[in-house]
């Protein structure tokens, strides 16, 4: 079969791109899981100001015609022709001073931002653009008006044609831009969730094409000058912008720009150096340029801040001489700048370029010796010495150098630290304890380092590593070479929030890792392990004259523990303090006449201590089995001295003079109530206009009594178990669900029980309750711990610890902590830190089956990457489903490395043995020869002899002098015992060549289809010969395939390099398989893969990095919609709907990857359904989503530039190409009123 001749004569041409329009029923919903990790730029200490009001910058001046043009007229823009008009000055005259409503006090705090491919991390908190980072630089502070130093500005570029100006402000986390309320007050009210939150001050759109940005398009690379008060926007070639800034009362402020014209490609650009410092009036801007005559030429230009910049422009040009190195990067030193090159370093000073001599500063580089490269450059931001600079240079091996110039001349160059990862941005601040050195490898990690003085290698042939301490780990897993979608274990399934997991490689050279990607709330561990207290069952959180305590209760004693944070043997056991040392009930924090008591519970017991001096103890006559306290009461569910059975006891504890006088009780019972039930839990609520008292029975029921006015009313009592949607479900449902515990909040009780099930109840004034979720989370007792800090975040531990954060979701999501093995929770409580720009996390002293240790929990879902180093570069994954082990294709040198085995549930390697079934003996066989790589793999099930036999089918690659051939194997892999070691066993049974390189192998059926370059052959197995059939060609297409899939084992779709995508159809007579064409996109594109959507198939596009949704109807081509990504994308078929939501829809998804390491999806969004119904309900949308979200463009109709206080994801800064193609679950709007509905 040839499908070397497409029917694109029937195509006509005014129909081609996106075809004729349909009335479609469904939409688009797309969501970003994981932003690239990829690191472009390091800023340690970003000035922010914490006290500024929450608004923008007036955009009075921005509706001026000068300002709405993309590009300037030519006589009021080139930099040659300037007019005497000083109007520019006059643009933003400066507020009278009785109207500038001025702080207080302004407090500068540093702040550590990351800027990464798509997304902002501030103090590790993730802000996602909307496109790709261009560039980015630091505006930095300056003196406004009033003489006070202003915060730093950020100012970066977007590869859908925006430069933004954008300020950090610290405000609670749900402020928006859309806010205006809070806008208008001249201070910010901290409740103790606020962080630090990105937002838009002023943008410009810098091109003029739909989605390609071109060479002249201003943003390929972005700088300021160290006073602050200029900043220049370049482009790849021809031009580059100039804003001159002005620092007010309401932060730094761009005045019109100006565009410089320069021939050639600019290569590369910075300022130069102030020489007297900050307040240097005139600044210069260099460019290193590649002209069309193949001349690398030097263009100096130099300008007032102050002046009129028609008087004051300068610029001088040098042409450098043939035999020139091109550098691989050019950093700014004092009167000159240094060019750094593999062999060698090179001053060019100002002198050299005002005067035209040639006569450069030159040194050998100390990395050429080494064979090492270098990468990128850092200059301290803290520097004071005037008499000297240094520059740090980091090189591909991981070395930093230490090059000090001084008096234009190299002083000192030298290396003086050593990490063991390729170095391509890093940041290396000198600290109190040593150096803070951030560094990332865009193949490899990135970590935050302390490194100890005295830092100094000794030069030689191998420098040996540096110490470090590790601050922080920020997970990289790009490039993300391949990934494998699995479906979870049966008995984790209800420890996670979908039923399928996603696993990858990524990696370069020998540094390649298999990574487990969960999204959800980071955790790491901050403490040693207390492993005495790994048997505690109860942990209380007490607080005395601001010490901390944790009271861990055991089965038969309690113990006192005192806390102190950020140190690692964090935990004191207190021997000598005065606490009931028998099991604990309960335990709290009292403050009478403002002394701080703890209040103690026990059995019988009831204690009020001051831990070393005052102590009070009661008994009570009755055995205690539940206490909860709200305010001055205390519930307490005992022993009834008359029936057997329990009752409800209120006391209210007693305060005053006398409470320590001998006779005086510490709590006086003021009401009881005998229960006809055995009650399970029981908890004090508070629910504002009065108290609850909640009792969770055995019977599977809640009951709710009102206490008002010191009196217990009848109860209300809810079913749970009627409420049950799993009751009718076999393999979970239970008969009961028994209240385990607890929780109040905003209106909603939340009932965990002892099976595994957390239940939301909305309940009104009068005790009538609503279920609004029955969620199963696990199959242990369900306990919550509502944050004290932040009502909006409610944990609960299930054996694993999941958040509510009612900001997000009203679903909870798992909490995964940063270590290789998954450990079991027993008990956790929050621990209050004073920290006054620190909110993001949540400290927890937390009981696991491995001791006491206190854990950091981001309140922030993203990413949750648990990453194992591979010794070999990996480039293919697959799981072995029967073994439960994932089976890895590495290239390599050593042809017995080339297959690695994974284990899933250890996360470790399992060594393997080869062997043929022709050398059964030979244990030194390796399967590959020396050219024989493998780069294709599957699992093949066949029925042979009534039972499922499971055999594994490798494609290679063979080098053959100077051709390219194929091979494939059949494997048989198992696991066994080798020296009493366990092992994994790999055999040969058969192994065949072909004439090209399998790049895909599939099962249909019980036969095998794969590719290779053009053609698809036909592989099958005879039962009755018990042998292979010869294999046979189906079909072969124009160009090479890149995917090939089979849906509904019949339907076979295929993409291919140069031109479509196909769909055919299988069948199979009498042992003769064919493939009957069907239909296929009639326009050739660059498609890298595919996967089907409902009636819809989605593409990758890698030369265009975009996807195009294919719509067909009836076997017919009807409609293609493109819209563009940020990676270049592949394309899996995947079904990570959450567990909880119910809906077909739900089921349709495609997860994209990115090479870069962007995960995201896209979901055929029913307009019917109950999500898009329910969306458009909480948007308030009387037409449809799309629509209202065009809203959100209504500023920026008819601009190319503005001022306000905007998000960092405003539809506008996307690729206008993508306007209306979906609904964008990434915007803030969006995502503040959804539902988690797919997750990994």
């Amino acid at each position: 079969m040839d499908l070397g001749i497409s029917p694109y004569d029937s195509i006509e041409i005014h129909k081609s791109g996106n075809g004729k329009e349909l009335k479609v029923e469904s939409t688009l919903a797309k969501h970003t899981l994981a932003y690239s990790p990829i690191i472009t730029n390091i800023i340690p200490k970003f000035k922010v100001n914490v006290n500024k009001p929450f608004r923008g910058i007036p955009s009075t001046s921005f509706n001026d015609d000068d300002y709405q043009v993309l590009i300037p007229n030519e006589m009021d823009s080139q930099l040659d022709a300037f007019s005497d008009d000083e109007s520019e000055n006059e643009i933003f005259p400066e507020t009278p001073k009785k109207r500038i409503e001025k702080e207080e006090i302004t407090i500068i705090k540093p702040v550590q931002v990351l800027v990464k491919l798509r997304s902002l991390s501030i103090n590790g908190i993730e802000f996602g653009t909307k496109s790709e980072i261009r560039s980015s630089c630091v505006i930095p502070s300056a003196l406004n008006t009033d003489g006070k130093e202003e915060e730093d500005s950020l100012f970066i570029s977007l590869k859908s044609g925006f430069v933004l100006l954008i300020r950090l402000y610290f405000v609670p986390r749900q402020y928006m831009d859309s806010d205006y309320t809070f806008q208008t007050n001249s201070t910010v009210k901290h409740t103790g969730n606020s962080i630090f939150k990105p937002f838009v001050l002023q943008w410009w759109e810098t091109s003029l094409s739909s989605d390609d940005i071109s060479l002249t398009d201003s943003g390929f690379s972005l700088h300021s000058h160290k006073s602050g008060l200029a900043a220049v926007s370049t482009s790849a070639s021809g031009m580059f912008r100039i804003y001159n800034l002005q620092v007010s009362n309401s932060g730094t402020i761009p005045k019109k720009h100006h565009n410089v014209k320069v021939d050639g490609l600019l290569l590369h650009s910075c300022f130069v150096e102030p020489i007297n410092g900050k307040d240097d009036d005139h600044v210069g801007f260099f460019t290193l340029a590649f002209t069309k005559f193949r001349r690398l030429v030097i263009h100096l230009i130099t300008w007032s801040i102050v002046q009129d910049m028609s008087k004051s422009f300068k610029s001088t040009t040098l042409p450098l001489y043939n035999s020139f190195n091109i550098p691989i990067f050019v950093v700014p030193v004092r009167n000159g700048f240094l060019f750094v090159n593999k062999e060698n370093m090179v001053i060019v000073s100002i002198h050299n370029i005002l005067s035209a001599d040639y006569d450069f500063i030159t040194k050998e580089s100390p990395w050429l010796t080494h064979e090492e490269f270098p990468t990128s450059y850092y200059k301290s931001m803290d520097s004071t010495d005037d008499s000297y600079e240094v520059i740090f240079i980091s090189t591909d091996a991981g070395n930093i150098y230490s090059v000090i110039v001084e008096d234009g001349g190299f002083t000192s160059v030298k290396p003086i630290a050593k990490i063991p990862e390729p170095i391509s941005v890093f940041s290396f601040e000198k600290v109190h304890e040593g150096f803070n050195v951030i560094y990332s490898c865009d193949n490899g990690g990135s970590k935050n380092l302390l490194m100890k003085l005295p830092l100094e290698l000794k030069d030689g042939l191998d420098f040996q590593y540096t110490d470090a301490k590790l601050i922080r780990d920020n997970k990289n897993w790009a490039p993300l070479l391949d990934v494998s979608i699995i479906k979870s274990n049966t008995s984790t399934i209800y420890n996670s929030i979908s039923d399928q997991e996603l696993w990858g490689i990524s990696g370069s050279v020998k540094r390649s890792k298999i990574n487990f990607f969960k999204y959800g709330y980071p955790a790491i561990r901050t403490s040693d392990t207390y492993e005495i207290l790994r048997k505690a069952d109860k942990l209380f959180y007490i607080e005395i004259s601001r010490r901390k305590y944790i009271l861990c209760s055991f089965p038969y004693r309690s113990v006192l523990i005192e806390y102190q944070h950020n140190i690692k043997e964090a935990f004191t056991e207190l021997s000598d303090a005065r606490i009931i040392t028998g099991p604990t009930i309960f335990a709290d924090t009292c403050v009478f006449d403002d002394v701080d008591y703890l209040i103690q519970v026990s059995a019988n017991e009831v204690l009020l201590s001051s831990l070393t001096e005052e102590t009070k103890r009661q008994t009570v006559e009755n055995k205690i089995f539940y206490c909860d306290r709200v305010q001055n009461y205390l519930l307490l569910v005992v022993e009834s001295p008359h029936s057997g059975g329990m009752q409800l006891e209120i006391y209210k504890i007693k305060g005053g003079d006398t409470l320590f006088d001998e006779g005086a009780d510490i709590i006086e019972k003021i009401h009881s109530r005998i229960l006809n039930f055995e009650p399970s839990t029981a908890k004090f609520l508070d629910i504002g206009s009065s108290f609850i008292l909640a009792v969770g029975s055995f019977s599977g029921s809640l009951l709710l009594f009102r206490f008002l006015e010191d009196n217990i009313y009848p109860p209300i009592e809810i079913d749970l178990s009627s409420l049950n949607p799993y009751y009718d479900n076999s393999f979970i449902g239970e008969d009961l669900v028994i209240p385990h515990d607890i929780c109040f909040y905003d209106n909603k009780v939340l009932v965990g029980s002892k099976d595994g099930y957390s239940i939301t109840l909305a309940v009104d004034g009068s005790l009538g309750t609503v279920c609004e979720a029955f969620l199963k989370i696990g199959t242990s007792p369900v306990t919550y711990s509502k944050s004290r800090t932040d009502t909006q975040l409610i944990f609960m531990h299930c054996r694993y610890i999941w958040l509510l954060n009612l900001y997000e979701s009203r679903f909870p999501r798992r909490v995964h902590f940063d270590e290789t093995y998954e450990r079991s929770v027993f008990d956790m409580v929050e621990i209050s830190i004073y920290k006054s720009t620190d909110t993001s996390s949540k400290y927890f002293a937390v009981i696991r089956d491995d001791g006491l240790s206190v854990c950091s929990i981001s309140t922030f879902a993203g990413p949750c990457v648990r990453q194992v180093s591979l010794p070999e570069l990996a480039i293919k994954l697959n799981y072995l489903d029967y073994l439960s082990v994932f089976i890895i294709l590495c290239k390599t040198k050593n042809s017995k490395n080339r297959l690695k085995f994974f284990d899933r549930k250890s996360l470790k390697l399992i060594n393997h043995q080869e062997s043929s079934i022709k050398n059964r003996e030979d244990k030194e066989l390796s399967l590959f020869s020396k050219n024989e790589d493998p780069v294709s793999s599957c699992v093949w099930s066949i029925f042979r002899n009534d039972h499922l036999s499971k055999k594994v089918l490798i494609g290679c690659r063979v080098e053959v002098g100077d051709s390219v051939k194929g091979s494939m194997k059949l494997l048989d892999i198992a696991k066994g015992m080798a020296d009493e070691t366990r092992i994994v066993s790999v055999k040969q049974l058969t192994s065949f060549e072909v004439d090209n390189p399998i790049s895909n192998i599939v099962q249909i059926n019980n036969s095998i289809l794969f590719a290779s370059k053009n053609n698809i052959y036909f592989l099958t197995y005879d039962a009755q010969g018990k042998r292979l059939k010869p294999v046979s060609t189906l079909a072969s297409f124009p160009s090479e395939i890149m995917d090939l899939n089979v849906y509904d084992n019949k339907r076979v779709v295929v993409t291919t390099n140069l031109d479509s995508v196909y769909q055919l159809d299988y069948s199979e007579t009498d042992g003769k398989a064919s493939l009957e064409y069907i239909v296929n996109d009639p326009f050739p594109n660059n498609y890298i893969s595919q996967a089907r959507l409902n009636s819809k198939i989605v593409v990758g596009d890698r030369l265009h990095s975009s996807i195009a949704t294919i719509e067909f109807e009836k076997e017919r081509y009807v409609s293609k919609t493109w819209f563009h990504v940020p990676s270049m994308p592949r394309v899996f078929e995947a079904n990570f709907k959450c567990i909880w939501v119910t809906g077909s829809d739900l089921n349709r998804s495609v997860l994209t990857i990115g090479v870069n390491g962007e995960i995201g999806y896209v979901r055929d969004l029913d307009k019917t359904s109950e999500e898009y119904q329910s969306l458009m309900q909480k948007l308030k949308v009387r037409g449809s989503i799309e629509e209202e979200v065009k809203k959100l463009d209504r500023p920026f109709f008819n601009k190319v530039s503005g001022t306000g206080l905007l998000s960092l994801n405003k539809p506008i800064f996307d690729y206008k190409g993508n306007e209306g193609k979906f609904i964008d679950y990434d915007l803030e709007e969006i995502s503040k009123v959804c539902s988690i509905s797919f997750s990994i």
